[in-house]
């Protein structure tokens, strides 16, 4: 990863935004059903650097806090 996307994801991640490589990785699901959720408007989810980002509270409250925690997201 250069180091462009790594501050990105930093500072994605300061603002409650994670990448969908990294959520689907955390909670062990294929990246393409975190877009699957996104397109269907189930998590708020965006674009920056040419990646998709998953904001961090929209995630919590599809998936639940205990989810979460359990996945170590935060």
């Amino acid at each position: 990863m250069s180091n462009y996307l790594k501050g990105l994801d930093a500072v994605m991640k300061a603002r409650g935004l994670f990448s969908v490589s990294e959520i689907s990785q955390k909670l062990g699901v294929h990246p393409t059903t975190v877009y699957r959720w996104i397109d269907a408007n189930k998590i708020e989810g965006g674009r920056a650097g040419g990646r998709r980002y998953v904001d961090l509270e929209s995630l919590k409250e599809f998936l639940g806090e205990e989810t979460l925690q359990a996945a170590k997201i935060y």
